[in-house]
């Protein structure tokens, strides 16, 4: 049995007891809620649920040889500012005491942070630069 059917059943129920036990204070109606039995949930045939909405597929994009090579060459200016840029020329006087504790463990985190930062650069370029030799090779096949 289907939804409607189960609930022209549930009236029906609800008829049975106004019958026997007669109408309820006018503004109380007996709600259909309470003539569901134990069982009743083997009756009742619910419908599947949909099927969610397949996404829509865009097609891919893929970016030129021309922009990855832009941006390659932003980054090695970049990895190379950071190489130009040491803070303190003498690099024996950067790792004792010569500058005093505090300079000197100062210099220290920010050749850390520079060494870092060259390093992430470096993997990105070299990324870069498989992805132009991509981009090349699916440009020539055009």
């Amino acid at each position: 049995m289907n939804g409607d059917d189960y609930m022209d059943l549930l009236l029906e129920r609800r008829e049975q007891y106004y019958a026997q036990h007669g109408q309820p204070t006018p503004g109380f109606p007996a709600l259909p809620e309470w003539f569901i039995r134990p069982g009743d949930e083997n009756l009742v045939e619910l419908p599947a649920p949909p099927a969610p909405p397949k996404p829509q597929r865009r097609p891919r994009t893929y970016r030129t040889a021309q922009s990855l090579t832009e941006q390659r060459d932003r980054l090695i200016a970049a990895r190379d500012h950071i190489l130009a840029i040491t803070g303190v020329p003498d690099r024996a006087a950067a790792g004792g005491e010569a500058l005093g504790r505090k300079r000197t463990a100062r210099q220290a985190v920010r050749s850390d942070n520079a060494l870092r930062r060259y390093v992430d650069l470096d993997d990105r370029i070299r990324k870069l630069n498989n992805r132009i030799a991509l981009a090349n090779a699916r440009e020539q096949t055009r």
